[in-house]
């Protein structure tokens, strides 16, 4: 292996320990690296990007998608270890997926309901009923905002404006965080917002009282899989909301993605 290749791989390696799920060339291209004032020694200068770019080509453990080799360069020179650049490629598709299929929805039910948990005269824009509209009218939504800001109330009203459009049939629906701490505040929060808010019988028992954290929604620990469910044995749920999405890997996002059905409803809080 060429020492442009150890370099890239190292780099790799070390900021994917850091977060990163790769390496812009670009970003280290013709910088000082690994550099220590009590050891001069160690520091190096990695390669104009071009002249890099082309060095890695000609290695056969680095490929483009088409091949099955360690890792992958694409055509914007960044670099990924093959597995963290499946698991992203796989998320993408995902999410831009899921909102090309349409959804049903009785908008005359739809306005009813958003009158009766958004009531308001007032001019300014009520960002929290856009929320929950966006939320009704797509199959995946994020839903982002600080402490206090009512996320987790307006998504129990989205969840009751979900079950009514499903009604009489059942709905099954999920809560779901990446830590036990997180799904225990989830818990907490959904069960305060259903005594606050006035939510018909038919629907206030359709919406669940427990919170699971990842690793117990999807059951880890079996087998030949990471998890019990997976592609070929998805989660039966209708709705998924999850909390502290922000907090979740890009190893656990695809297995979470890739176990749930295509028509499953996604509310990324």
């Amino acid at each position: 292996p060429s020492d442009d290749l150890i370099l890239a791989a190292c780099l790799v390696s070390h900021q994917n320990s850091q977060g990163d799920s790769c390496i812009q060339l670009k970003q280290f291209a013709e910088t000082q690296l690994f550099f220590s004032s009590q050891l001069e020694s160690t520091s190096l200068i990695a390669p104009p990007l071009d002249n890099w770019r082309q060095a890695l080509l000609k290695c056969s453990v680095i490929g483009n998608s088409q091949q099955s080799t360690p890792m992958i360069l694409d055509e914007d020179n960044h670099l990924y270890l093959a597995k963290y650049w499946h698991y992203e490629t796989q998320i993408s598709q995902y999410l831009i997926s899921q909102n090309q299929h349409p959804v049903n929805i009785n908008k005359n039910l739809l306005k009813q309901g958003l009158s009766h948990y958004f009531p308001s005269s007032s001019q300014v824009i009520d960002w929290q009923k856009i929320a929950a509209i966006t939320a009704v009218l797509n199959r995946c939504s994020f839903i982002s905002g600080g402490p206090g800001t009512g996320k987790t109330t307006t998504v129990t009203k989205i969840l009751a404006l979900l079950i009514e459009q499903n009604l009489p049939k059942q709905s099954h629906i999920a809560l779901a965080a990446p830590t036990g701490k997180a799904a225990a505040r989830l818990t907490e929060s959904i069960l305060q917002a259903k005594q606050q808010l006035s939510i018909k019988p038919s629907i206030a028992e359709q919406l669940p009282d427990q919170a699971f954290t990842l690793h117990r929604l999807l059951k880890s620990g079996h087998g030949q899989h990471a998890f019990f469910h997976h592609a070929n044995n998805p989660l039966s749920i209708d709705i998924l909301l999850i909390d502290e999405a922000s907090m979740i890997d890009l190893s656990m996002m695809h297995h979470l993605l890739t176990a749930l059905p295509s028509n499953t409803r996604v509310i990324f809080l």
